[in-house]
C-alpha cells in the first residue's frame, strides 16, 4: 500500500493530511510553545537554534526555557527617577507616569517566533491561520506507537494546548494555486 505523508505539491495544488483537529479559538501561542518543548524536546531546541539568527537573544534564550513563567510575568518599575511621592500616578516635576508595567520578553515577539517557526515543526502541523486545523502528521508516529496510541497522544497534546477536550479526527486538505 502507498501512503503519501506529508506535503504533496504538483504546478496546481498542495495537499496535506493529519489528524487533528478544527482550532476552536486563536491558538495560545506561548502554550503551545511550552508543550510542543515538554513533547517534543529536541525537534524544539533544533528549532529555536535554526531560528536562532532572525530573533534577538531574549527571545531565543526565553524561547529554551519557554516553559518559565518569570519571562512573561508583568512588572511594575519606576517610569521617572525623580525624589517625589511615588504614590502619585504622575511625577509633579516631569509629568510622566510614575509607574510603567513590563516583562522580561516581548510576547508579540515570541508569538512571532512561534508561529514563524511552525511551519517548520514536523511532529506538529498547523495549517491556515489561526482559524484553520491543527494536529499532527501520521508519518511523525514513532514505529512503536499503535494508531490508537497515535490518536490518544495526539489528543493528550492538543487537549495540553487549547486547555479543553477538542474533537479530533482525520484531516484532508488540498489547497489550489
Amino acid at each position: 500500500m502507498k501512503i503519501r505523508n506529508g506535503f504533496v505539491s504538483n504546478s496546481s495544488t498542495s495537499s496535506f493530511c493529519i489528524y487533528g483537529a478544527l482550532v476552536p479559538h486563536s491558538i495560545p501561542y506561548i502554550r503551545l510553545g511550552i508543550v510542543l518543548k515538554k513533547y517534543f524536546p529536541n525537534k524544539w531546541e533544533e528549532l529555536v537554534t535554526r531560528y536562532r539568527s532572525s530573533c534577538n537573544e531574549k527571545i531565543v534564550a526565553a524561547s529554551l526555557d519557554i516553559d518559565n513563567p518569570e519571562h512573561f510575568r508583568k512588572k511594575k518599575v519606576r517610569a521617572c527617577d525623580h525624589d517625589v511621592d511615588t504614590n502619585k500616578q504622575f511625577c509633579p516635576e516631569c509629568g510622566l507616569e510614575m509607574w510603567k508595567t513590563t516583562q522580561d520578553v516581548d510576547e508579540d515577539g515570541m508569538v512571532d517566533f512561534i508561529q514563524d517557526s511552525m511551519y517548520d515543526f514536523e511532529p506538529l502541523k498547523i495549517c491556515g491561520d489561526d482559524r484553520g486545523c491543527i494536529g499532527r502528521s501520521y508519518k511523525s508516529a514513532s514505529d512503536q506507537e499503535t494508531f490508537g496510541e497515535f490518536r490518544r497522544n495526539t489528543e493528550l497534546i492538543l487537549e495540553e494546548i487549547f486547555g479543553e477536550k477538542v474533537e479530533c479526527h482525520h484531516i484532508e486538505q488540498t489547497y489550489y494555486s
